[in-house]
């Protein structure tokens, strides 16, 4: 039975499938009350766009509305519109809007399974272009990865976790300062270093409550970018009472000066997510991924962790990268992922646009079709979408549909092959950064679950 309620004065669409997990059951219906969330947030002071189905979700055959409204004070002149379908930007011209009393609407049908971008442009008194986004999603739980993984995408990740294991772990735990300005108060910090392959390593943060023995156990993964990691990433979720580890992306110290991250950022890590792409066994994500798996080992091996909770977290790249342990390591117990990047990275061959890392953008522009074919053919051990369907412990999704950077059609694909129980929150104006509010609905789901998940592991203790 599906049914629609109001909930923590966001607009929200609920599956009746309760007990579909059932050590949180209670936990989930006191918060929300729903497994399946679907919200809507404004996308900006000066304009507001939303759909007219408010959840941001329509069947096959209706048509989308698009409400517009311009603050009076807005100073925007000549707006303009154009509706991309499954992110792309070439598809439909853009088109004026008729506004009467700072109002207008713009009309598109619900075609296929997919979803719907709409870009709303406006221009000031001195023509500066700002841009609007917000979306909608037609029957998305009927969206499919562009292709099934390669056969032989478990035999590839099973040797690589048996390179791994032939490297002692060799860890390293030592206590660490905090700046001043930090909050430490009854929390332990900790810096971590552990070998990965090829002479490298994981780096992380780690911390811990003082006053308890054995914690539930968070590990954090970082999104896109070189920079140092900020301590209270992990001092947060200490104080609260878990157990957690914030590991770096890269093979660098968490508190490396941001100067000389921007200058590797600048220099050999400059587009780092296509180091090795025509090679999957040399491609920068084997070292990446084997660093999520090292990470989780780890924590499940420490003696304070309660052995009952052990969940993998992220947005962006930190979102692929909780993906990708919960399907390789199975001490995983909960994935949790927002604005997931690296999603169905070959949508582009049936007319989706697929954002970051930008493999289809490197494969455009190779010098040979045999280098492109080789890069897109890399592309797939790296994929979301296609560690998804390994993914069987529960799982929070969390997206936008107007991400432009973690396109909200490849977030779907993967969502739907997940192979346990899922949950999963849309927000239609949201994009992929959360300057302007629209993913608080987002982290309050997130709060919700994490909060559920420690009073699960306090209640069996």
């Amino acid at each position: 039975m599906r049914l629609t309620i109001s909930a923590n004065s966001d607009n929200a669409r609920r599956e009746d499938v309760f007990g579909w997990w059932e050590p949180m059951k209670s936990s989930v219906r006191a918060l929300v009350l729903l497994p399946i969330l679907f919200c809507s947030a404004a996308l900006a002071q000066m304009v507001r766009i939303e759909p007219d189905h408010l959840d941001g979700i329509y069947a096959s055959g209706d048509t989308i509305t698009f409400r517009i409204t311009v603050a009076a004070d807005a100073g925007l002149e000549k707006l303009t519109a154009q509706v991309l379908h499954n992110t792309g930007d070439t598809d439909s011209p853009a088109v004026p809007i008729v506004m009467q009393n700072n109002g207008g609407t713009v009309t598109t049908p619900a075609k296929a399974a997919g979803t719907v971008t709409l870009k709303v442009v406006g221009a000031d008194a001195a023509g500066k272009l700002s841009r609007f986004y917000t979306g909608a999603a037609i029957d998305p739980f009927k969206i499919q990865p562009a292709a099934a993984a390669p056969d032989d995408f478990d035999a590839f990740w099973k040797a690589k976790i048996a390179q791994l294991a032939a490297i002692p772990m060799n860890a390293k735990c030592e206590p660490a300062a905090v700046p001043a300005s930090a909050n430490a108060q009854g929390v332990d910090y900790f810096h971590v270093t552990l070998d990965n392959i090829n002479g490298t390593h994981v780096y992380g943060q780690l911390a811990r409550p003082k006053a308890r023995g054995k914690c539930p156990a968070m590990l954090i993964f970082q999104g896109a970018g070189v920079y140092p990691l900020p301590p209270e990433n992990v001092l947060a979720p200490a104080r609260d009472g878990w157990l957690v580890l914030n590991i770096m992306a890269h093979d660098l110290p968490v508190d490396l000066p941001i100067e000389k991250c921007q200058q590797l950022e600048q220099g050999e890590l400059k587009n780092y997510p296509m180091i090795g792409n025509t090679n999957r066994d040399m491609s920068y994500f084997v070292r990446m991924f084997l660093g999520c798996y090292r990470a989780a080992d780890y924590l499940a091996g420490r003696d304070d962790w309660d052995g009952k909770v052990l969940l993998s977290s992220g947005g962006s790249q930190g979102g692929l990268q909780a993906v990708v342990c919960g399907a390789l390591y199975p001490g995983v117990t909960c994935v949790m992922t927002r604005i997931t990047a690296g999603c169905d990275t070959i949508g582009n061959d049936i007319g989706r646009t697929t954002g970051w890392p930008g493999w289809y953008g490197s494969a455009a522009n190779a010098k040979t079709p045999q280098e492109k074919a080789a890069i897109m053919a890399t592309s797939r051990y790296f994929d979301a979408a296609n560690f998804a369907p390994r993914v069987k412990q529960p799982t929070l999704v969390c997206m936008g549909l107007a991400d432009l950077t973690s396109p909200p059609t490849g977030v779907l694909a993967m969502y739907n092959v997940l192979g346990g129980k899922k949950e999963i929150c849309i927000v239609p104006a949201a994009g992929h950064s959360s300057a302007d509010g629209s993913h608080e609905p987002m982290l309050r789901r997130m709060s919700a679950w994490t909060a559920a998940l420690l009073s699960q592991s306090r209640k069996t203790q």
